[in-house]
């Protein structure tokens, strides 16, 4: 008669089925589970082995782990491997894999294992992005690539491979300009020291102080709306007056003021109009004015990424 004990070793074996091993380091024991522990072993096992075979791998890999913890053998462990790769985790495959060697170094198909790691690692080298860190003195110089601003010093950015022209600007200094290429997976880290330019160049090189202008005709705006509101507000005063005086018509004489509410009326209500249009046009060329201030210097206005390890973010930057 077939012991329990033998049966339940036979049925894990055909539910782990990983290619034939000798670990390293002794295997666990079934014996020092209890048998509550032997049967969720076993429980946690099909389970695990039906959602891989019916591609639900993620839920698969989460049972191998649980089993894993509970009964460390090297056979579950490339189980987990095999899952994490059939999961597009090429990273953590390799490294599941390689466990599993280092746990039964002279298991049968070694060299296929080894085949299929570099296979692995391959992939998540394709895949990986290529890196730029741009840095300058002095700091919060503009970054451009290939004519596009990309965001200011000290910058950090994922980029796909690739040739580039990388130019750094900052005012009042020489603009500094490299062609560089990126690999993918590697890291180009770039530090430029930016030339400040002698005084009168530097003074012509600086854009029109157009800030100064659109402050001006912003506060002109914001003025002439609020006066406009003012008005509008007297107008209805009068305009309220004189709706009175229209309801009560015939049971009591006009008013001495009455020609002269409706004149001031007519005044405000023009004043009011007059008011809004020039708050608007103001404010409208304000407007234009620092976009076109921006055009010459982006580092006068702009919202950039500033990305860095493990980070992510923005830097916003006012200059006038």
């Amino acid at each position: 008669m077939t012991s329990p004990r033998l049966i339940f070793c036979g049925a894990l074996c055909a539910l782990l089925c990983a290619p034939a091993t000798v670990s390293a380091q002794p295997a666990p024991r079934l014996q020092d589970l209890s048998p509550a522990q032997q049967d969720q072993l076993l429980k946690d096992l099909e389970t695990a082995r039906a959602h891989y075979e019916a591609g639900r791998f993620t839920l698969a890999m989460e049972l191998f782990e649980d089993v894993y913890t509970l009964f460390p053998h090297p056979d579950v462990l490339f189980r987990i491997a095999e899952c994490q790769q059939k999961m597009g985790r090429p990273a953590a495959a390799a490294a599941s894999y390689r466990a599993f060697l280092e746990q039964s170094p002279t298991v049968q198909d070694r060299q296929t294992i080894l085949d299929t790691i570099d296979a692995l690692e391959q992939q998540v080298q394709e895949q990986a992005p290529s890196a730029l860190i741009v840095r300058s003195q002095p700091a919060g110089a503009s970054v451009f690539l290939d004519g596009s601003l990309r965001g200011i010093t000290p910058l950090s950015v994922e980029l796909a491979p690739g040739a580039f022209t990388l130019e750094v600007r900052a005012p009042g200094h020489q603009p500094a300009q490299k062609a560089i290429s990126l690999r993918r997976g590697n890291t180009l880290d770039l530090n430029f020291t930016l030339t400040p330019l002698p005084k009168d160049a530097a003074a012509s090189s600086q854009p029109e102080q157009a800030p100064v202008k659109a402050w001006v005709l912003t506060g002109v705006g914001i003025t002439a709306l609020v006066s406009a509101g003012a008005l509008t507000g007297l107008a209805r005063v009068n305009a309220l007056k004189i709706k009175d005086y229209e309801s009560e018509r015939g049971q009591r004489p006009r008013p001495a003021d009455y020609n002269d509410l409706v004149t001031q009326r007519r005044a405000l209500l023009g004043g009011a109009g007059a008011g809004a249009v020039v708050g608007l046009a103001s404010l409208a060329g304000a407007g234009l004015i620092f976009i076109r201030h921006d055009q010459q210097d982006p580092s006068a206005l702009m919202l950039s990424p500033a990305l860095g390890a493990r980070q992510l973010g923005a830097a916003l930057t006012l200059t006038f």
